[in-house]
């Protein structure tokens, strides 16, 4: 029976170049001699199952039978679908036939080989795609297929399908993935083994993972890079670096040591590693951390932009970092600013002061000057944050023989409403011979009546104002007499919208002459004022002082609800009108 393999690339092939980096060490591999060697990887026995599902539901759609999956061609399809792996090839790594693999009393007729493709759905529908595969997967005389599905982490997946004549196979119960060792012989020449990655420098506290891989897939170099499992491992000095089983290194002290993978003592890879400390560096700036930084033993650590902070400087920072040997806590440096308070009259300097950032100045004794009186100073200086001119204030202080009558007039400026503010407007007032007015006092009236406390140049009118008449009076203190502005009433409120409605309704009303009685009720408006109902037409409807609305005869009236005023509020009304159809 013809016996054939139809190979199947996920992606185009295409001439590629690889950069390899040399070890200190590279195993010898004689070209035609076969090594010995395992690598692991996951079996998917639910791909399997899910290829197997796809291609019986092809196979019925054409008529044709079932195939059985076989427990023992799925076995040898996994071997093959990892000796792929290694050479991507219907050949065996070794050189040796397919037939190699097969169980004894079975025999096979066609097989589908692929790469890269990531689910049963995806390979099949390359290989259906396909018109060699799509023949294989169709032919009448197959009764038993197995189904290989490998692949290591972040690798392609490697698939291979055996189909067989033979009958009486153990069906396959296999699912779910399982992680496999497969043991692989391989001539030298379908090998290119490395060790990688390629870093040579590993840091105390931070394990580094080596491994061997094949890098080079002789069979197709599109197929990418396969894990070895290493049989050989020993470091040439344990106590600069270790090395397990799993090719995982670890750093015990700072030096250099060869690792050496490889499938025995006498065939293996070197790798020399350089093995360092690092250090954390810390800067701050009080509880603040700026910048944390992993330093290798002997390097400096790279310091972060200067930081600020209100009213500072920045002076650096309070230790050493250029050869960082332990971990390291730096902190930043500051200097108060300072600045200058000058106290002055004109081009009279009192005094000078320098001032730390957001402390106070200490002022001179108060200047004298003559026909003045000192009137304090035009600015504070309780906390100084920048350089501060301040200057001395004065008032006129000669007095006439006599002391003057205050003249003028004051007004009230401002609403005149229940919590609004008030003020004295005392623009009006008129000096005497030049005599400065000194320092104006005022107290508010109502009706007549002094409000206690109100003696400011501005007044919040209360809820005892509405309605009242109010007044202010001011007097300077180099004046005789006061002047009482004119009086102004406190405006009542507004109430706030009053509303009619009869429980569904707020608009126009429609009754019928058959309508019976109904109520209106009114919502809103402000304050206890009593509530009053007319009726524009008493021969269409009248209405109570309940709201209770009986209807007369047919036509249109206008019901008015009026809420009173009061002390504090307007009186407010609402309408709502009503058409009564016969």
């Amino acid at each position: 029976m013809k016996k054939s393999i139809c190979f199947l690339f996920v992606v185009i092939l295409s001439v590629c170049f690889f950069s390899q980096i040399t070890p200190a060490h590279a195993a010898n591999l004689n070209a035609n001699t076969v090594y010995t060697f395992n690598i692991t990887g996951t079996a998917d026995y639910n791909e399997a199952n899910d290829v197997v599902a796809r291609l019986n539901s092809l196979r019925a759609s054409l008529g044709l039978s079932r195939v059985t999956h076989s427990t023992a061609l799925t076995n040898t399809a996994m071997q093959r679908a990892a000796e792929t792996a290694i050479f991507w090839s219907h050949t065996r790594p070794d050189g040796s036939d397919l037939r190699t693999t097969f169980p004894n009393g079975i025999t096979w007729t066609d097989g589908n080989i692929a790469v890269g493709y990531t689910s049963g759905a995806s390979v099949m529908a390359g290989w259906t795609n396909s018109p060699g595969h799509y023949r294989y997967m169709t032919q009448t005389y197959h009764t038993a297929v197995g189904i290989g599905c490998f692949y290591q982490p972040n690798g392609r997946r490697f698939w291979f399908m055996l189909f067989s004549g033979a009958t009486g196979v153990t069906p396959s119960t296999r699912t779910g993935t399982q992680t496999t060792t497969f043991p692989i012989r391989a001539t030298g020449s379908n090998l290119s083994i490395q060790i990688q990655p390629s870093t040579s420098t590993i840091h105390i506290g931070n394990p580094q993972q080596l491994g061997l891989f094949n890098t080079v897939n002789r069979g197709w170099s599109g197929a990418g890079s396969t894990r070895i499992d290493p049989a050989f491992f020993t470091s040439s000095n344990t106590g600069i670096a270790t090395v397990n089983l799993s090719g995982l290194v670890t750093g015990v002290s700072r030096g250099s040591a060869q690792i050496r993978l490889g499938f025995s003592s006498s065939i293996f890879w070197e790798r020399t590693v350089t093995v360092t400390q690092t250090y954390t560096v810390t800067f701050r700036d009080g509880d603040r951390i700026l910048r944390t930084e992993t330093v290798e033993h002997g390097r400096p650590a790279t310091a972060p932009a200067n930081p600020w902070r209100t009213g500072h400087t920045f002076d650096g920072w309070d230790r050493a970092f250029n050869n960082v040997t332990e971990n390291l806590t730096v902190n930043a440096k500051w200097k108060i600013n300072t600045y200058t308070v000058t106290f002055r009259d004109g081009d009279t300097i009192f005094k000078t002061d320098t001032v730390e950032h957001g402390s106070a100045a200490t002022a001179p004794a108060d200047p004298k000057k003559t026909g003045f009186t000192f009137d304090g100073w035009d600015r504070t200086f309780s906390n100084i944050i920048r350089d501060l001119i301040v200057n001395a204030r004065w008032s006129f202080s000669w007095q006439p023989t006599a002391t003057p009558r205050l003249a003028g007039n004051v007004t009230i400026t401002g609403t005149m409403r229940m919590d609004r503010t008030v003020s004295a407007n005392t623009s009006g007032l008129k000096r005497s011979g030049g005599v400065v007015f000194g320092t104006l006092r005022y107290q508010w009236h109502r009706n007549g009546n002094a409000i206690s406390g109100a003696t400011n140049s501005s007044y919040k009118l209360k809820r005892a104002d509405v309605g009242r008449k109010i007044t202010v009076s001011v007097t300077a203190s180099n004046y005789t007499g006061r002047v009482t502005s004119a009086s102004r009433t406190v405006r009542k409120l507004d109430q706030k919208r009053l509303r009619i409605s009869d429980g569904t309704t707020t608009g126009n009303l429609r009754r019928s002459v058959n309508s019976s009685n109904f109520r209106l009720t009114a919502r809103g408006g402000s304050g206890n004022g009593k509530l009053t109902w007319t009726s524009s037409n008493r021969k269409v409807a009248t209405i109570n002082s309940n709201g209770r609305v009986r209807i007369r005869g047919s036509g249109t009236t206008t019901i008015t609800v009026t809420k009173a005023g009061t002390r504090v509020y307007s009186a407010r009304n609402a309408k709502i009108r009503i058409t009564v159809t016969p």
